[in-house]
């Protein structure tokens, strides 16, 4: 169920909305004394709405009845619709759509929206969409030389972004923290880096204290053993955060952009 042009305006109509009617810009005003008052204020309808699923597309069929915008012409007759109308205030449609991809999607769309037979595609990526739509497929192709607003067929293009706001402050919280994940992971690829190379020269150092035999060499030995096991294990604690890290970035979509905990062990 719904509502349109709730509100004192009786100046709205399928073409025109402002503070013109469509008889203004259809007829002479000498002939509208009488005619043109669209009664569209309020437009209450409602809508029954079919879903289909198969292997990898989805339809559905809707069939609606409403009064005002639906179904009032105001008294014009052929000027404001020659063809189309199924009845007064019936209005249906279909949709098939087919996937195009993993964020895209094809959607092909007719529908009589009470006045005429309408067709068009809809092609989504992600938040993006394009629309080309042929209106009034049952009318004269072309303008007529006194260019009405009706009763000729119409090309209409449409582009949008369709986006919630919690939507959009998630996606800028999950870039502000994959961002932050990202600077952590290279931290901790650096101290990785850094402990290698520091172990290495305990290594060299430990090397070479062991082919002295004095007890200072002894004591120099036992330290650079226990400042090598120290090393050793920061470097291992660096690694697990690190694995962590690319885990949990991996488990929300993101690439870890690196390599596995073992590359950065000894």
């Amino acid at each position: 169920m719904g509502v349109r042009n709730l509100g004192a305006s009786s100046y709205q109509d399928r073409y025109v909305t402002g503070d013109r009617r469509v008889v203004d810009l259809l007829v002479d005003s000498g002939r509208t004394e009488k005619v043109g008052r669209i009664n569209g204020s309020p437009t209450v309808y409602g809508v029954m709405t079919h879903d289909m699923m198969f292997a990898r597309n989805t339809a559905s069929l809707s069939v609606g009845y409403g009064n005002g915008l639906f179904s009032n012409a105001g008294g014009l007759g052929t000027i404001y619709n020659k063809n189309g109308t199924l009845a007064r205030g019936l209005f249906l449609g279909g949709r098939f759509v087919v996937p195009t991809g993993a964020t895209s999607q094809l959607s092909l769309m007719l529908e009589n929206d009470g006045w005429d037979w309408n067709a068009g595609a809809l092609m989504t990526f992600g938040h993006l969409s394009a629309g080309l739509y042929i209106l009034e497929l049952e009318e004269e192709k072309g303008i007529p030389d006194n260019k009405p607003l009706a009763n000729f067929t119409k090309v209409a293009l449409s582009f949008s972004y369709n986006a919630s706001i919690p939507g959009i402050a998630r996606g800028s919280r999950d870039r502000a923290e994959a961002a932050e994940a990202q600077l952590r992971a290279r931290r901790l690829k650096q101290e990785i880096t850094q402990r290698r190379i520091r172990s290495a020269e305990l290594e060299r150092a430990l090397v070479k204290a062991q082919r002295s035999a004095d007890k200072a060499a002894e004591a120099r030995r036992a330290e650079l053993e226990r400042q090598l096991e120290a090393e050793r294990e920061a470097m291992r604690q660096a690694a697990e955060r690190l694995q962590k890290l690319q885990k949990k970035r991996r488990t929300h979509g993101s690439t870890d952009g690196g390599c596995p905990m073992n590359a950065y062990l000894p």
